[in-house]
């Protein structure tokens, strides 16, 4: 699989190097490694938020429609620094400050260099683990599920690296993807599956794939199929209402839901549990205690009873309130919105497919296993909101040829 770096303008390097600092540190953190720099991680956050700062100073550009961007952005960040905890939370802040910066920025370039860094780093993780220079932490289920996290403090964190990289192999490629490409990440990714026995997201790679395929036979950009993707805009929406109505009425006595929240982990159970222990707020709560399977940085596990919401919708609602779901759900369904007016149809169901996720895992949510949220940029404030969709730049074409040949 070849790795092509692309060419950075003069004007966007600041926000490379924050981005690539950033990235680095962030996904290693979530591996063994995180043990050697814990105390200097939001530091190095906001040395990258200082960088993306002097970019802003230094391009001497910044409208009014920019300005308001950069307000309701940078305040949603000191909002998530505020009410989060610990430094995961610190990296959901990133988010919207990276997205920020990089809204004149082309989402492809971006794609092609989180791509070669995330698998150079889970490789060398993986890698890592297996050589004895870290851990390679086994676990075996109560439901004799045998997991294996590979280097980094949580059995799902490798699979769901590789699937970013496999949304953005796509969205990058489309109709030009190679089989043999597509053939290793799915060999790639069956590995990881053996290894970690992460099903869902397993499951949600193989779909991608098949995208992939189904892109690369198509070769329109699944123009002839804009209504089945205009069904797809209301996703997050969906899929959050779809989150609130297990939340309330899950109930084990009815049998197509308890097997649901069987094959699911107890998702389900844990979820409505949560909205009857900690209920919902305004502004959130910052003293919800989750306990989840994931280790710490020096490989030691929680010793409470697991108790983890893994749904993003109940958990964004929860630790950050209602308010903040709201410009959450604004900011998604306006990024579907947009992608789709701008005939961004593979966007569009790329979305669709994180939005799904979203049901059952949260890891989403942060930057480095998500790189998508960068779109709240581009596709509100920036590039894309202006671009002309391909059809509309066909019609004024012919106008300009048509009074060119009349004059």
């Amino acid at each position: 699989m070849k790795l092509s770096i692309p060419k950075i303008k003069r004007n966007e390097q600041l926000f490379f190097l924050a981005y690539i600092i950033f990235m680095f540190f962030s996904i290693l953190m979530l591996s063994f490694y995180y043990q050697y720099y814990i105390g200097v991680y939001k530091y190095t956050v906001g040395f990258c938020v200082v960088l993306l700062l002097i970019q802003e100073i230094v391009n001497k550009f910044l409208s009014y429609r920019a300005m308001i961007g950069a307000f309701i952005l940078y305040l949603a960040a000191l909002f998530l620094v505020v009410q989060g905890t610990g430094n995961l939370q610190t990296s959901f802040a990133c988010v919207f400050v990276f997205a920020f910066g990089a809204r004149n920025i082309d989402l492809k370039k971006i794609c092609r260099i989180s791509v070669a860094l995330t698998l150079t780093l889970l490789i060398f993780v993986i890698m890592s683990s297996l050589l004895g220079i870290i851990q390679n932490y086994h676990l075996l289920t109560s439901y004799g599920r045998s997991r294996y996290f590979l280097g980094f403090r949580y059995a799902l964190y490798a699979p769901t690296f590789l699937l970013n990289v496999i949304l953005l192999y796509v969205y990058d490629k489309q109709e030009k993807c190679k089989y043999v490409e597509i053939a290793l990440l799915f060999g790639f990714a069956y590995i990881l599956f053996r290894f970690t026995n992460s099903r869902l997201t397993f499951g949600l790679s193989i779909v991608t794939l098949m995208l992939a395929v189904i892109c690369k036979i198509r070769k329109d950009n699944f123009s002839n199929a804009r209504k089945l993707v205009c069904l797809l805009i209301p996703s997050f929406l969906l899929c959050f209402a779809v989150s609130i109505w297990f939340a309330i009425l899950y109930s084990p006595n009815i049998p197509w839901m308890k097997g649901l929240n069987t094959f699911l982990g107890n998702r389900l159970k844990h979820g409505q549990n949560s909205f009857l222990m900690y209920g919902v707020s305004l502004f959130g709560s910052g003293n919800i205690e989750w306990v989840g399977a994931g280790l710490d940085a020096y490989g030691n596990q929680s010793t409470e009873t697991y108790f983890y919401v893994d749904n993003l919708y109940i958990q964004v609602l929860q630790r950050y309130g209602i308010i903040f779901m709201i410009i959450f759900l604004t900011l998604t369904t306006a990024l579907m919105i947009q992608c789709y007016r701008k005939n961004e149809n593979i966007l569009v169901i790329l979305l669709a497919i994180i939005a799904v996720h979203g049901l059952i895992d949260d890891l989403i949510m942060y930057l480095q296993m998500n790189t998508f949220w960068i779109l709240f940029g581009p596709v509100i404030f920036g590039y894309i909101r202006l671009k002309k969709a391909p059809k509309d730049e066909i019609h004024y074409s012919k106008r300009i040829k048509f009074i060119r040949l009349i004059s």
